[in-house]
């Protein structure tokens, strides 16, 4: 009992940063957090619970950047554009920008990284291979008016050609993978692969990568061995490979440590590896 009260408190904790983070910007938008909150913690009473998600689709403003973003009615779309959700990558990934860096958001899902690079001045490459969450991802740039962002729709990969991903059920776009758990029920979507390699040839200095690909990070990391003598930082959140993951930055001349709670680690350049 104790252990799910700690759980819901919690929740409630997690619901109040939701509500002080977000205005809807219609009658439907701004009823629509209340009543997913409610509906959520009365499961989170009898179950352990999943990221929040919204009942119904609506448009927000986040408070704190000040930009305007569209999520969907049954994703935890409002959850990954929730400022300062993943901590220290958050406030790296802030500090480590000026404008005109390049950084390139791999695995940008609805876009709250795109969109804070594009804040912070860099050149923003956007890479987000789900077709769904592509369309919400163009339509956040759209309705803050920011046409300057490459948005890249397909699959950073080790090769070129085609990867089939597999998108759970339930709405979750931003947990789909090239690589599926065993017991998940969900669908498959085939998709172009594309290395880093060639999508960033034309930049000669790349300030920033971050990575989250569901557990394909060494995949991505394999595709570009070129870009990485060009890098700067590498943020990359660890799924699986870890060692093998460590052992190609450091190769490439990378120090690498942990980013604090997260499941992330931040590689940092210190030599070439020539």
């Amino acid at each position: 009992m104790k252990r799910r009260l700690g759980l819901v408190a919690g929740r409630v904790f997690l619901w109040m940063r939701i509500f002080r983070s977000f205005r809807g910007l219609t009658f439907r938008s701004a009823v629509n957090i209340p009543l997913s909150a409610a509906v959520d913690l009365l499961a989170s009473l009898v179950t352990t619970p999943s990221n929040p998600r919204m009942l119904f689709s609506g448009f927000y403003l986040v408070k704190e950047l000040g930009v305007v973003v569209f999520v969907r009615g049954g994703t935890e779309d409002l959850y990954y554009l929730l400022p300062g959700r993943e901590g220290p990558v958050d406030e790296f990934i802030r500090s480590a920008l000026s404008p005109g860096d390049v950084f390139v958001d791999v695995g940008a899902n609805v876009g709250y990284y795109t969109l804070l690079g594009v804040l912070r001045g860099a050149r923003v490459v956007a890479m987000e291979p789900v077709p769904q969450t592509v369309a919400v991802l163009k339509a956040n740039l759209r309705l803050n008016g920011f046409s300057g962002v490459i948005v890249v729709d397909k699959c950073a990969w080790s090769t070129r050609g085609r990867v089939t991903l597999f998108v759970p059920s339930g709405r979750y776009y931003g947990l789909s993978s090239a690589y599926h758990d065993r017991g998940v029920k969900g669908s498959l979507v085939g998709v172009e692969a594309v290395r880093l390699d060639d999508v960033l040839r034309g930049f000669d200095r790349i300030r920033l990568v971050k990575l989250d690909v569901e557990g394909a990070e060494y995949d991505v990391l394999k595709g570009m061995e070129s870009v990485l003598e060009r890098v700067d930082f590498i943020v990359v959140e660890v799924s699986r490979r870890a060692k093998d993951i460590i052992c190609l930055l450091k190769s490439h001349g990378f120090k690498v440590r942990r980013m604090g709670f997260t499941t992330y680690v931040l590689a940092q350049r210190i030599s070439s590896s020539h």
